[in-house]
């Protein structure tokens, strides 16, 4: 429960909340472009750099907690 004094930081829950979905698409999008599977590269590799989705998740999770 969010106190009067709080500060609301529903801007960054989005920006947490869209870098969960980068890492989903950038597993899913690594699941695709495997040989065994399709060989193709989801949307021309644009989701290549997803993992950086974890590292911005982890930094913004730390900074809500603090």
């Amino acid at each position: 429960m969010k106190s009067a004094g709080e500060p609301s930081l529903e801007g960054l829950q989005i920006l947490r909340g869209i870098a969960a979905l980068l890492i989903v698409v950038y597993h899913a999008s690594s699941f695709v472009a495997l040989p065994g599977t399709y060989n193709v590269s989801l949307l021309g590799g644009l989701f290549s750099a997803g993992h950086l989705g974890v590292d911005i998740f982890f930094v913004l999770s730390g900074f809500i907690i603090a």
